[in-house]
């Protein structure tokens, strides 16, 4: 739906290749180049305004694996978009670097398709990206498409780690389990410590130093 300050209008996916991809959208961000992205349960879309319609962009990774169910939506600081896909049928999980300017992906994560809900650069190495996988925190080492697993031992079944994951500082990472708390991950250490057990945690944000609100 887009909402002009007085009305709403609302966008349906019909079978035409400039609708949206799917009904149900999981994410939107507006990148840096004012463009709007849209993470929906069948692909990755961009808005074209001029046109008031949609571009597609399927992740087929391969002739029998296709990434379709996009999560999240997340730009490093040098402006490449990085897509978080839902490992549930049909769809791999894992994530993807997206080069806007050819429409081309790039896969990580293929050697361990867990589902990934939230993507975040580490503010040290640049090269790091952390990504919020069911009941893990996945290490992804862009250099090498290295991927190293972390796996929280309290967070099972539907306790996922949800979207909300946070760098408190250059050694930890704070994160949501959903139905679960909030926890801690040390970089350092690669230890877990259960904060609190407050359920249902969406979303993290830091007002000022010292001070985050759930």
């Amino acid at each position: 739906n887009r909402f002009d300050g007085s009305e709403i209008k609302s966008y349906y996916s019909d079978t035409s290749q400039t609708s949206i991809s799917y009904g149900k959208v999981n994410h939107l961000h507006v990148s840096s180049d004012n463009t709007l992205w849209i993470a929906t349960e069948n692909g990755l879309c961009k808005y074209n305004p001029l046109f008031d319609n949609f571009t597609r962009f399927i992740n087929e990774v391969n002739d029998s694996t296709t990434r379709s169910r996009t999560e999240m939506i997340f730009e490093d600081n040098s402006s490449s978009l990085w897509i978080a896909y839902e490992n549930l049928f049909p769809s791999s999980g894992g994530i993807a670097r997206f080069d806007p300017s050819t429409g081309t992906f790039e896969n990580f994560m293929m050697d361990n398709p867990l589902g990934v809900m939230e993507i975040i650069q580490d503010g040290t190495d640049t090269d790091i990206f952390w990504a919020a996988a069911y009941g893990s925190l996945v290490r992804v080492d862009t250099r090498t498409d290295d991927c190293e697993n972390y796996k929280c031992e309290e967070c099972t079944g539907y306790n996922f780690i949800f979207q909300g994951l946070r760098e408190l500082d250059s050694k930890n990472i704070l994160i949501p389990a959903f139905s679960n708390g909030l926890y801690n991950f040390n970089k350092s250490d690669k230890s877990w410590t259960k904060l609190n057990d407050v359920l249902r945690i969406n979303y993290i944000s830091k007002k000022s130093e010292g001070e985050w609100w759930l």
